[in-house]
């Protein structure tokens, strides 16, 4: 696997923005769908991802989430997205970290994960909660609603 790419589990991982060879290495490491969280209007993000996602055979979705745009309503949706797609699955955007977010909601909703597993996981794949404290608040703000599934 790309060190670029971590494994969240056997079923997600996530990136930050891959290059063309490195959305082709995603075939060879089993991937089935690939989700681009990225907004057309952030640097450096591209339509020219679908393009050669799709043109590997992989499921592609383009969700584009912005920070502001994180809400447990969004959040929720997204997640459902997430659940609906054939894994492996990986999620990318510009530095990972919403990527890793979404991961996370996605584990204690469909996977069983508890909210402070959760967290350690996104600790370990280098989300700094201590950092990005909104983040932490919306995590704990919309574990209620995705745990109840």
């Amino acid at each position: 696997m790309s060190p670029l790419v971590r494994s969240v589990s056997d079923r997600i991982s996530v990136a930050g923005q891959l290059d063309s060879s490195q959305f082709e290495q995603l075939v060879s490491q089993g991937f089935r769908s690939v989700i681009n969280l990225r907004p057309y209007t952030e640097s450096g993000a591209t339509a020219a991802d679908h393009q050669q996602v799709e043109s590997l055979g992989l499921s592609y979705t383009h969700l584009p989430i912005t920070y502001s745009e994180l809400t447990p309503l969004v959040i929720d949706a997204a997640v459902q997205q997430v659940h609906g797609l054939p894994k492996p699955l990986l999620l990318y955007c510009k530095s990972s970290l919403r990527a890793i977010l979404l991961s996370l909601f996605y584990e204690i909703a469909y996977q069983g994960s508890t909210v402070e597993a959760a967290k350690a996981k996104g600790r370990a794949l280098g989300f700094d909660f201590d950092a990005h404290i909104i983040l932490q608040h919306i995590l704990d703000a919309c574990t209620d609603k995705v745990s109840s599934r």
